[in-house]
């Protein structure tokens, strides 16, 4: 997002207003989220926003790879769909599922085999 922005602005759809801004205030909410992810009582709603975020960017990905967007494989196009979404939809569920599930009763909320 900080690096590359150009190239990430470019897996935007052109109609996506303020693409740039866009682009690096998204690069802010996913260091919030590790940052989150890091801490027992954020923990929860961090690993939900990981999968919010997964699911709501997708698109720009499908966008990305449609356009042949030279970053990453996208310029593969649609046959990187094929290969990364395989792997990018159990990611999420599986590796946040400690995050995401509320403690048990008796155990501390930093008790994770993902911890």
């Amino acid at each position: 997002h900080f690096v590359q922005t150009e190239a990430m602005t470019q897996m935007l759809p052109p109609f996506v207003p303020f693409a740039t801004p866009l682009v690096l205030a998204t690069g802010l909410l996913e260091f919030a989220i590790a940052a989150g992810l890091l801490h027992p009582a954020s923990r929860r709603l961090a690993g939900l926003a990981a999968i919010a975020v997964l699911v709501v960017f997708f698109p720009a990905n499908v966008y990305a790879a449609f356009a042949y967007i030279d970053i990453g494989g996208y310029a593969w196009g649609p046959a990187y769909l094929l290969i990364r979404t395989p792997l990018r939809i159990p990611e999420h569920p599986a590796g946040h599922s400690d995050d995401i599930r509320p403690p048990k009763p008796g155990y501390p909320a930093t008790c994770s085999a993902s911890s």
